[in-house]
């Protein structure tokens, strides 16, 4: 599935994996955080990209590094 937005409609469109449209729903009292989510741990970062969606193992070794000490 792949979910797209129409900044003018202000919609989210939904995709079925041929690329055929399947629906379109208003985006109704969603916010940026909402959607992007808690963004406070990386304020600080001078830089950072997110590869969105993670994977069961990325998430695996983000966590892994929050939690871990430095080893090196």
């Amino acid at each position: 599935m792949d979910i797209t937005f129409d900044p003018q409609e202000k919609q989210l469109i939904f995709h079925s994996a041929d690329g055929e449209q399947e629906k379109r729903l208003p985006l109704k009292g969603v916010s940026v955080a909402d959607l992007v989510g808690e963004m406070g741990p990386l304020v600080n970062l001078d830089h950072f990209q997110l590869a969105l969606p993670f994977t069961w193992n990325e998430w695996r070794v983000i966590r892994l590094c929050e939690t871990s000490e430095d080893t090196t």
